[in-house]
């Protein structure tokens, strides 16, 4: 601070030094030059043309083209002056066009005539007065970023001059560079742009014009500027700028310049232009800006008055909305593939869970059903094919004499029917023949059909208490205690899936959410060692996440070091960033890298490269987890990608994708359910190898 406090005195010293010094002017330009080298824009001349390293606005063009990248609105200048009073005058307007994606264009056009011009013949007799002049330049300027803190620009320009019945043209080249040193080092606060070079090169190609007999060319001119910005307070700036010009066959001229602006609603300014003092004024009104600007010129005093106009939003606003179009067309392609992706999927569950059907594994078939009622609600075609298979089930029960699976078998199919349906009446025929076969009472026919409706229903604990009290009256009835049996699996089954759940939430780092699966686990009655080795693996997941946390920490505090040292500024009293969080600040240069690697990695997916496309995105979202379109592609490519191990028969391998979903999207209700639906069967499995050894319709 101590040091930019040096640099900004040293530079006011010299500019009161170099307004103090009348004798400083440079030698005159012997009419080499044109009377466009001068440059145009009340800002800049009333700087005293010190604008090199400057260059902000649409005159940006003819100090400094680089600059033009600068510019963050749509913008017009106008000035129209009488010079002197003797017949001069001169008009300059510039149109600034800034466009986040191509870059920022400008169209500047310039004129200066002179009238009441005496024309004598060789002997000095005077022939009439009424010789005009008239010159006009037309510049087109582009400019683009290249980098945080660089930019770059070249204009292409016309010069025309008519005199006395003679007219000739050239045409010119001009360039620069605008260069900011402390965020080309990496800094990225807003002070890193207080400082800034700029060096350019007028007439890199040298515009000749020949009216008669010669050609006379508008030499080449090097300018090196560089501009120091300061605010004072929170309504105060200060600007000091510096330039040096070096004009072909002429002598080094210095420009100087300083400025305080006072919320950028009203600017005084002044500076030194070869000697020539100089002053500006400049008053804005909402996006209309009003300057003056006065030059203490050897043939009098020049008074010139221009106003600008701004119009559009800034470019970081159109930029960001037009990213924002883009992400969501983007997304809405996503959803449109991943739909068209899905819609495969439950066409190929659909045709396997037809399959295993026709192959008799009745099971198989109702748990992929089960998977595309998830998938797909209130399908019709799918009911119609889980009423065939639990039909179907419900006769071969039947047949095979276990009239209780029968009967729940019905029972589902019943809960779906309407009222009157045939299937209601086969119900209870069943009953009625599972009743008499039994040689039950009605009143514990009456404890049996309610315990199997509550069963039905998942009322595990109403259905245990019903089955109960039938069986203190009927011991022996085989049905009774095999629905009993059948109860104790089914909450066997649930405990394992709130456990698997707990499970998966550890691996995937939700702590809070696996405490309240194994709360749940526990109030189920889960057996103490399993509690505790659930317990144990939440501390040691909890233990990691506190350590990879601590080292983002330490991380973060070491890089934030290591960027004031490179400002070379002192260390900020308090860390300037929370240490609770476990995600380290981006910069903007790496987000934007990052939306570069997510672009990439869209096109790596329409491609067809989707495992080089999800490598992408997983590194995008280990840096920025809040990136939505990041997190919503690994999401659905991860869901796709379980449903396809589903439907191929690879239960594990669908809960593994599964939980990467999770992962990246803990909330999302499809992905609980998916999970949810796997873990009961693989819960169920489980029981089922465990009474007979035996895998389930293939799927291990």
């Amino acid at each position: 601070m101590r040091r930019r406090r040096h640099i900004l005195i040293t530079l006011l010293a010299a500019l009161i030094c170099a307004c103090a010094l009348p004798a400083f002017a440079a030698s005159d330009d012997g009419g080499l030059r044109s009377v466009f080298a001068l440059g145009a824009g009340n800002r800049a001349l009333g700087l005293g043309g010190a604008y090199v390293a400057v260059a902000d606005d649409a005159s940006a063009a003819l100090w400094n083209p680089a600059g033009l990248g600068q510019l963050e609105r749509r913008r017009a200048e106008f000035t129209n002056t009488n010079l002197f009073g003797m017949g001069f005058s001169e008009k300059y307007l510039a149109v600034a066009y800034p466009h986040w994606r191509l870059g920022n264009a400008s169209l500047t056009i310039r004129t200066f005539g002179v009238d009441g011009i005496e024309s004598r013949d060789d002997r000095n007799v005077l022939l009439g007065d009424d010789l005009k002049d008239q010159e006009l330049e037309i510049l087109l300027a582009y400019a683009r970023v290249l980098g945080p803190g660089l930019s770059v620009g070249g204009g292409f320009k016309l010069q025309r001059q008519s005199l006395a019945g003679y007219a000739g043209g050239g045409i010119g080249l001009d360039a620069g560079v605008l260069v900011y040193p402390l965020v080309l080092r990496g800094a990225a606060s807003p002070a890193a742009r207080a400082w800034s070079l700029g060096l350019a090169i007028r007439n890199m190609v040298e515009p000749s014009i020949r009216l008669d007999a010669e050609s006379v060319p508008d030499p080449r001119a090097l300018r090196l500027g560089t501009a120091w910005r300061r605010p004072f307070g929170e309504t105060l700036k200060g600007l000091v700028a510096l330039d040096l010009e070096k004009t072909a066959g002429m002598d080094t001229r210095l420009h100087l310049g300083a400025e305080v602006d006072y919320r950028d609603q009203a600017a005084l300014r002044l500076g030194v232009l070869a000697g020539s003092l100089t002053a500006g004024l400049g008053l804005r009104w909402r996006d209309v800006i009003v300057d003056f600007a006065f030059e203490d010129h050897p043939l009098g005093a020049v008074k010139r008055l221009g106003v600008s106009f701004l119009h559009g939003p800034p470019v970081d606003q159109v930029r960001a909305d037009a990213l924002a179009r883009a992400t969501a067309e983007r997304r809405r392609q996503m959803e449109r593939a991943f739909a068209e992706s899905e819609r495969a999927r439950r066409e190929q569950l659909l045709v396997s869970a037809r399959q295993v059907h026709r192959d008799g594994d009745h099971a198989a078939a109702l748990d992929r059903i089960a998977m595309l009622h998830m998938l797909d609600p209130g399908n019709a075609e799918n009911e119609a094919l889980e009423r065939e298979v639990l039909g179907d089930l419900a006769r071969q029960q039947e047949a095979a004499g276990d009239l209780a699976s029968a009967a729940l078998t019905l029972g589902r199919l019943a809960a779906s029917a309407p009222a009157g349906a045939p299937v209601h009446a086969e119900l209870k025929r069943l009953r009625g023949q599972s009743a008499v076969s039994a040689k039950r009472s009605r009143d514990i026919d009456a404890l049996y059909a309610r315990g199997l409706d509550a069963f039905v229903a998942d009322e595990l604990d109403v259905a245990h208490r019903l089955l109960s009290e039938a069986l203190e009256l009927a011991p022996q009835d085989a049905d009774i205690l095999s629905m009993l049996d059948r109860i104790r699996l089914k909450r066997e089954q649930q405990l394992t899936t709130v456990c698997g759940e707990a499970r998966s939430l550890v691996r995937v780092g939700l702590i809070e959410e696996a405490e309240a699966a194994i709360g749940r686990a526990s109030a189920m009655g889960a057996p103490a060692d399993t509690l505790s080795g659930l317990r144990a693996a939440v501390r040691e997941r909890q233990q990691q996440l506190d350590y990879e946390r601590e080292r983002r920490r330490q991380e973060q505090e070491m890089a934030a070091q290591l960027a004031a040292i490179n400002r070379d500024a002192p260390q900020p009293s308090e860390p300037e960033v929370e240490t609770t969080t476990s995600q380290p600040q981006l910069s903007a240069g790496r987000r934007q890298e990052l939306a570069a690697l997510s672009s990439r990695a869209r096109e790596l997916f329409d491609a067809g490269q989707t495992d080089e496309a999800v490598r992408l995105w997983e590194m995008v979202w280990s840096e920025n987890p809040d990136d939505p379109e990041v997190r919503d592609a690994l999401r659905e490519e991860y869901l796709t990608r379980g449903m396809a191990g589903y439907a191929a028969g690879d239960l594990a391998g669908a809960v593994r994708v599964w939980e990467q979903a999770l992962r990246v999207a803990p909330d999302d209700p499809r992905t609980q359910g998916y999970l949810e639906r796997a873990r009961q069967q693989q819960a169920r499995i489980r029981a089922l190898q465990t009474s007979d050894g035996n895998t389930v319709g293939g799927v291990r």
